[in-house]
């Protein structure tokens, strides 16, 4: 974040950056979660004739953004490694922030 100082006629005193604390890398966007799959965990999803599977899909591409740290987020991908889509490093590595 950029904090810019003023004296009282209006010239700058300061100009500072500080890092931003306040970043959610728990948060992504559709995009940014879908990029975590490799193609061919993408397709295997997609393909995938499991309802609870294409359930999760669906619900994915319905989200406005994906939170790693969310139950339902964590329970889906938790599901697509327990019918093989995945394999359980895959699933840890998925809902890293």
């Amino acid at each position: 974040m950029r904090t810019i100082e003023f004296d009282p006629s209006g010239a700058v005193l300061s100009v500072s950056e500080t890092p931003d604390t306040t970043r959610d890398d728990h948060i992504l966007s559709r995009r940014a979660f879908i990029a975590r799959f490799t193609p061919a965990e993408f397709v295997a999803i997609v393909d995938h004739t499991d309802a609870t599977v294409r359930y999760i899909h669906a619900q994915t591409l319905a989200a406005d953004y994906i939170d790693l740290t969310d139950e339902q987020t964590i329970q889906g991908v938790g599901y697509l490694a327990s019918v093989g889509v995945l394999t359980e490093a895959r699933a840890a590595e998925v809902l890293r922030p």
